[in-house]
């Protein structure tokens, strides 16, 4: 899997996220993955580790917020 945090801009203050790809190229990992990020259920704070997300200023500010 690669890494592409660096492509995703999860700083923005819109309310709506639109996720567009072609069939068959990940829109349901990436809205999982988004999930994942926000979801209070659980820490996710290990899915993360060593990857471009978790060197973000700002990680440890929005996970697990929603």
């Amino acid at each position: 899997m690669a890494d592409t945090a660096d492509q995703c801009n999860l700083n923005s203050e819109s309310r709506y996220s639109c996720v567009t790809r072609c069939r068959r190229f990940g829109k349901s990992m990436a809205a999982k993955m988004l999930c994942a990020y926000y979801d209070m259920s659980y820490d996710s704070r290990e899915l993360f580790r060593g990857l471009k997300a978790e060197q973000n200023k700002s990680f440890e500010t929005y996970i697990n917020i929603i």
